[in-house]
């Protein structure tokens, strides 16, 4: 079983540029720390290993939130509840959660939260 705690890993590294903190997989951001927000992308690889490395990012440094597969979708869970997830979607330093485009998502009903690091 994969440890879900640290990031790390086989072509895994983090990178600090100005007040940005990148979490790099295969060449691919797939969690990005910029202006207090949270940036999440995998790239188009919708792999188990690129998943875990953002939950990695998260556990490790307290990001608060979880990335999780349903039948072939991806969600991710905040406080606020369970998203959809696109690729380039942010979470704002507030929690609330926006497509790359700006717009604000959603959160699922009949979906789970986040609360003190567990999903309910």
């Amino acid at each position: 079983m994969s440890q879900t705690q640290i990031f790390r890993g086989v072509q895994t590294r983090i990178t600090r540029i100005g007040g940005t903190t990148q979490f790099i997989y295969r060449g691919t951001t797939v969690v990005e720390l910029v202006d207090g927000g949270i940036i999440l992308r995998n790239g188009g690889w919708s792999s188990v290993t690129t998943k875990l490395r953002m939950n990695q990012a998260a556990n490790q440094f307290g990001l608060g939130f979880v990335v999780y597969q349903e039948a072939f979708a991806w969600f991710v869970v905040t406080k606020d509840g369970t998203y959809d997830y696109s690729d380039g979607m942010r979470i704002d330093p507030l929690g609330r959660v926006e497509h790359k485009d700006g717009t604000d998502a959603e959160p699922l009903p009949d979906k789970p939260a986040l609360i003190n690091g567990r999903i309910t």
